[in-house]
């Protein structure tokens, strides 16, 4: 086992290798950032994978950072898993539309 893979390990925010097998056995990739550790910096490719990795984790973290300014919270109260959905997906309209005018205004 790699040094690096051995400290990953030791990380205790890192999947552990049970749990990675239960996820791989349903058919998810473990898509976690490499972590540089002291004398062990990362190598160009884990770097490149790390850059991928940010770059779509920025977007959908852009998408929550704006909901949660127009909505104030993102706590919903409702009662039932149904009114929540549908809630959710209200606000999520409201950001697509909202989007959807900046998007074509730019392009006019």
């Amino acid at each position: 086992m790699s040094r690096q893979l051995l400290m990953r390990e030791q990380n205790p925010f890192s999947l552990t290798a049970e749990i990675r097998d239960q996820l791989e056995q349903r058919g998810y990739r473990d898509r976690t950032q490499y972590r540089a550790y002291r004398n062990t910096p990362l190598t160009d490719r884990q770097k490149a994978t790390n850059r991928r990795r940010s770059s779509l984790r920025s977007r959908v973290e852009h998408v929550f950072g704006v909901q949660s300014q127009m909505a104030g919270s993102l706590l919903i109260r409702t009662v039932g898993i149904v009114r929540a959905t549908a809630k959710i997906g209200l606000r999520n309209l409201a950001y697509n539309i909202k989007r959807y005018t900046v998007l074509a205004g730019a392009s006019s």
